[in-house]
Order: C-alpha cells, then structure tokens, then sequence
C-alpha cells in the first residue's frame, strides 16, 4: 500500500471518529436538558403547604387482659391450681356481662421457678384472659368481681373506638381545610393568589387510645366493699396531610 493510501485511511478513520463523538455528545445531553427543563415547570408556579387535623373522642370500647398466677412444687401442682382458679375468674366475668365468646387466652406458661440459690425449685403457672368490653363505665365492677373470683393479674387497660373512621375522616377535613388557610396567606404575600389543587396526599392516621393501670386500686377493692372507678380519658386522631396548590 502507497503512502498516499495510508494517508486517505487515516482521514477517513478521524472523520468517522469525530462523527461517533459528536453523535454522542446529541443523544447524550439531549435528555439531560429536557429533564431539567421539565423539573423546572414542575417547581414553579406552585406552593406546597402540609397541614394538620386533631379531634378528640370518648372510647367506646375497653380492651381487658387479666389471669391466675400460682407457684407450687410441681408443674402438674401449679397448672391444676391456675385452672381451676381461671374457671372461677372466668364465671364471675359471663356474670357481669362479658360474652362468653370473647374471652380467649391471652397467655399460658409453666416455668421451673427458684427464690434463691439455695432454695427448693418450684413451679409457676400463668394463665391469662382477654377479652373486650363495651360498657366503659363498667369497667371497674369487672376488676372487681374477677379480682373477687381470684384474679391476682391484672393488666393496663386500654380504651379504643369499635370503629375510628369517622373520626378519621373529620380529623382529615380539619387539615385539609388548614392548608387553604395557610396557602391563602403564603399566595398573597407573594403578591398572587391560591389556585386549584394540583395535588393531595396524606400521611396517615395516627390514633393515641388511652392505657390506665387499674391493678393495685382492683386488688385493694377486692378486700372491701367499695368500688373501683376507671377514667377512660379520651381517644386522640391525628391526620396529616400535603397539598399542592396552583399559584396565580
């Protein structure tokens, strides 16, 4: 091959070199302008406020968790004592109202149990009951008459709504109806106005339901004749949401 022949090869190689890179260069910040471009149009000419909704309301329903502990020398000691002890529990809870379908085990062990080191190793048994109940000023009678019957464990109970939509829903009108407020004072010191809504999300619920330790106040009335009193308190519903407005 001649000098000159060399020479036409290796302009041809640098012209299409040059055209691939150029290529390139198009395809590759191409997109890159039109996505900026793009992201700008979303950011302006809109204003994102968040608000947020809180309404309050009296529990209609009591979660209830309650049981039998005993410690004896042997397992099958411990375990005859706690059932027979939760079948009395059990009974006197149908006598004050409690369906007798609701009440399930919540939990039941037997554990080899020791006070010391050198003591003899005896046995404990747990057997506890749940149940809900509707009646929320009644409550207090129930701990009573189980604690009566025999129940030495009595956990916080704890208030809650059979069905918290309602609730729910107010709360998200409420913040809604906040971030027209918000976004209306935002529009006019910018010197604008609030548009439309261009976009809306929540963040979910968040439900506080109110716990109370009722055991020692249970346990001491059980040995006289006075009754227990449990203060529900009150069931909170937060929402929170985010709205995009259109800014004019």
């Amino acid at each position: 091959m001649t000098k000159k022949s060399f020479k036409m090869l290796g302009l041809a190689t640098v012209l299409i070199m040059a055209g691939v890179m150029f290529q390139t260069i198009l395809s590759g910040s191409q997109p890159e302008t039109e996505v900026a471009h793009a992201d700008e149009e979303m950011q302006m000419g809109t204003i994102v406020v968040t608000g947020e909704g809180e309404v309050t309301a009296e529990p209609d329903l009591a979660e209830v968790r309650l049981g039998v502990e005993a410690t004896e020398t042997s397992a099958d000691a411990a375990q005859a004592t706690v059932s027979q002890q939760i079948e009395k529990v059990k009974a006197a809870l149908i006598d004050q109202g409690v369906g007798e379908d609701t009440i399930e085990t919540a939990r039941f062990h037997v554990n080899p149990y020791r006070m010391g080191e050198g003591d003899e190793q005896q046995f404990r048994a747990q057997h506890v009951l749940s149940f809900e109940y509707s009646d929320i000023e009644g409550v207090g009678d129930v701990l009573d008459a189980a604690s009566k019957a025999g129940a030495n464990m009595i956990e916080p109970v704890r208030f809650s709504l059979e069905d918290p939509t309602e609730l729910e829903h107010k709360a998200l009108q409420q913040a809604i109806e906040k971030t027209k407020a918000k976004a209306d004072t935002m529009a006019e010191t910018a010197g604008k106005s609030k548009g439309d809504v261009l976009q809306l999300s929540e963040q979910g619920a968040n439900i506080d339901f109110p716990v109370q330790f009722a055991a020692e106040a249970a346990m001491d009335q059980a040995e006289s004749n006075s009754r227990t009193v449990i203060e529900a308190g009150e069931v909170r519903v937060v929402q929170r949401v985010t709205v995009v407005y259109e800014l004019n």
